[in-house]
């Protein structure tokens, strides 16, 4: 679980309009706006009605599929803008806004 509240910070501010689909196959499909000065994203996931944070992956594009979350609940997904990686990854001081999403039941 993660604090999205005690992190470093990076110029050019936290990713905008991040935007969540649910999928048939079960995943949930995250899009957003590029946020200046970033290499890449850091991707949080919770259930609705939690407060704590799961970190789920960094990546490099503005685009991406959370996959192997439980059928049938509700998610919600935050982002972080990164640069570096490791212990010497620095994460923007800000996050996106929180897109939430159904799990699709899989047929």
């Amino acid at each position: 679980m993660t604090d999205l509240n005690t992190k470093n910070d990076i110029d050019g501010g936290a990713p905008e309009e991040l935007g969540a689909e649910s999928m048939p196959d079960g995943s949930v499909h995250l899009a957003w706006k590029a946020s200046a000065n970033a290499e890449g994203y850091v991707i949080y996931y919770r259930n609705v009605g939690y407060t704590a944070w799961n970190e789920y992956a960094a990546v490099t594009g503005l685009s991406a599929s959370v996959t192997g979350l439980p059928n049938a609940a509700d998610y919600e997904s935050s982002l972080r803008a990164s640069r570096g990686s490791g212990s010497q990854r620095e994460l923007s001081a800000g996050r996106s806004n929180v897109a939430r999403a159904a799990v699709l039941t899989r047929s």
